[in-house]
């Protein structure tokens, strides 16, 4: 069960972060918002990628 919960970790993490990611960038792009969202844009990245590794490290660590 333990390895099931890294699976769906790694795939949430690898493959549908990235096509969120992409989708949400070409949607900026077709719209040319001002600076202040695309600063926006640039730190929900990073802050989203750091919590979906620390939710599949607490989700594959826990007890239950």
């Amino acid at each position: 069960m333990k390895g099931l919960k890294i699976f769906v970790g790694v795939v949430g993490f690898c493959i549908t972060l990235p096509i969120w990611f992409y989708l949400v960038y070409t949607m900026l792009c077709a719209i040319h918002p001002d600076r202040l969202v695309w600063f926006l844009f640039w730190i929900y990245v990073p802050v989203n990628l750091l919590v979906a590794i620390l939710s599949a490290i607490v989700t594959a660590n826990d007890k239950k």
